[in-house]
């Protein structure tokens, strides 16, 4: 029997493409280890150590063949770190522990030179809080563990070299991934170009400020919009489309200006435009509580009709009597 639980943690025991505890080897799996009958906590550990030690990760096993998603992961039990991820998730959801992915970005090898990639996490929902585990596989020098009190990951963040931590919970996998994996079919293709963020991009951001190329946009001022709150966050966008309209819609006098920028850190989904409205960020909207940096302003582009621009305003005037207000924490 499901148990009750808050609402937030809905996306997180759901089927997709991607992450799918409903697939029946998922099902056969679990049965036929008797995970079931385990406690939260010892069901989450068994399916820990079998995507660790069972699910070959296939760079170090030198294997051509590129899984994609949690159900290719078991069927052929190898995979990179991303859908073993994918696999340790879609087993904690089958066993109704709320789980979603995490990522680093990590240096690809042992020099500046070589770039960095995203690595991937597992993320489950125990004993009332997150934790993260790294299921990717262990080898001399790698020892990934089990924990609830201290992580014990494959890859400590090196700060000093740039890696960082990518500060978000995806219920799915984010789209730079789901680009890389669909586009190769060998996996040593794919290892030399693996992504380093959520969203290569490029990035977009509309506003009525006037800007120049090093300029930054930076959270703590008056938002563009509604009630002009102390914004937390600065909004970016990977499709032209949201930034004219955060052109369009921003408060302010002179015209809307469009730019291309560059995020200086870590990005998450913007959850006003994401979650339940568009579930994996189709639109590809994000928020950053890092600067982003003006790279170039957008000279031409086609914006929208004042007819649809009139709809949209009506459509927050609207939301705005019912209260509905920004999400900005």
């Amino acid at each position: 029997m499901s148990k009750t639980r808050p609402i937030e943690l809905a996306p997180y025991l759901v089927s997709s493409r991607w992450v799918d505890p409903s697939d029946p080897q998922v099902q056969a799996l679990i049965d036929a280890r008797g995970w079931r009958a385990l406690a939260d906590v010892d069901a989450a550990r068994q399916a820990f150590e079998f995507v660790r030690d069972e699910v070959a990760h296939s760079w170090d096993v030198r294997s051509h063949r590129v899984t994609r998603t949690s159900a290719e992961a078991l069927l052929h039990r190898e995979g990179l770190c991303y859908s073993k991820a994918m696999l340790l998730t879609a087993l904690l959801r089958a066993l109704d522990v709320p789980a979603g992915l995490a990522y680093q970005r990590l240096l690809f090898g042992d020099t500046l030179a070589e770039g960095y990639c995203m690595h991937g996490l597992t993320t489950a929902f125990l004993q009332g809080r997150w934790v993260r585990m790294d299921a990717r596989g262990n080898k001399p020098g790698v020892d990934a563990q089990f924990s609830l009190e201290t992580e014990r990951l494959a890859f400590p963040v090196r700060a000093e070299l740039g890696e960082s931590e990518l500060g978000d919970n995806f219920s799915v996998p984010p789209a730079s991934i789901v680009a890389a994996l669909d586009a190769h079919d060998d996996l040593h293709a794919l290892i030399q170009v693996l992504p380093d963020r959520q969203d290569t991009g490029p990035f977009f951001h509309g506003t009525k400020a006037d800007l120049a190329p090093g300029d930054t946009l930076e959270p703590g001022f008056s938002s563009n919009y509604g009630q002009r709150k102390l914004a937390n966050f600065v909004y970016l966008s990977a499709t032209m489309d949201a930034a004219i309209w955060g052109a369009e819609l921003a408060l302010g006098e002179g015209r809307g200006r469009v730019y291309q920028v560059e995020p200086t850190g870590s990005f998450e989904d913007d959850p006003n435009l994401t979650d339940k409205k568009f579930p994996g960020n189709l639109t590809r909207p994000y928020r950053t509580r890092q600067p982003l940096r003006v790279v170039s302003e957008v000279a031409d582009f086609q914006g929208h009709s004042p007819e649809a621009i009139q709809k949209m305003l009506n459509a927050l005037a609207e939301l705005k009597q019912q209260g509905v207000e920004a999400v900005n924490h």
